[in-house]
């Protein structure tokens, strides 16, 4: 983030905080918290999302009956949870952006950007769209960085606003269904690029629709 906001970037990073103690986590939640009171914290050293919790007590009410808490806990059990926590690793505490997650696959060629963003859905397809402030974000974040391998790039909305979530320098677990989707093959333009060798890829034309995995039985054994 910090890198990001240097570049001139600032406007979608989100609000946060680095939390070193469980009283600056506490503080952190404080002053973060949304006006439903949810806020998220990880350890800023994660791999798959697997520290992700997000702060809800209304796990705990009647309503949730029919609800799965999935990675929520009450600030109760999380307060009670971290203060055995020795903070070696330091926590990112943020408000819970309860908008739409965008996934964006992206590669920088000789010829252009290639930028393909996917807005998850709760169903089981995710939606193309060529959004162009999505965009626009999107290649100011290329030139930023400015390294030519697949860069997957996420997103998320909170009302109004676009903000990053994260920046992946590979290639991402759902890009089979951006290179379907825009008809581009990025692995195999990204490898053929590594190895000197520039892959004819025709310009995307933008265009809105679903994609998604169909699983199919299989005899294993």
């Amino acid at each position: 983030y910090d890198f990001i906001t240097d570049g001139g970037l600032g406007e979608i990073v989100p609000p946060y905080k680095i939390a070193a103690t469980f009283d600056e986590f506490d503080a952190a939640c404080d002053a973060l918290k949304t006006a439903d009171n949810r806020v998220c914290y990880k350890l800023i050293a994660d791999e798959g999302a697997l520290t992700f919790r997000v702060i809800d007590d209304t796990i705990e009410t009647v309503a949730a009956l029919h609800n799965m808490p999935n990675m929520k806990v009450t600030r109760a059990a999380a307060r009670k949870i971290l203060s055995r926590y020795d903070f070696r690793i330091p926590l990112m505490v943020m408000p819970y952006l309860s908008g739409t997650e965008i996934s964006v696959d992206c590669l920088s060629t000789p010829r252009g950007n290639i930028i393909v963003p996917r807005f998850k859905t709760n169903h089981r397809y995710s939606e193309i769209k060529f959004d162009a402030e999505v965009i626009s974000a999107a290649e100011k974040i290329l030139r930023l960085m400015n390294i030519a391998v697949p860069v997957n790039i996420q997103f998320r909305t909170h009302g109004e606003r676009l903000y990053l979530l994260e920046i992946n320098p590979r290639m991402s677990g759902g890009l089979q269904l951006s290179c379907l989707a825009a008809g581009v093959n990025i692995p195999d333009i990204a490898v053929n690029q590594l190895l000197g060798i520039e892959r004819p890829w025709s310009p995307i034309v933008p265009k809105t629709g679903r994609v998604a995995n169909i699983e199919s039985p299989v005899i294993i054994g």
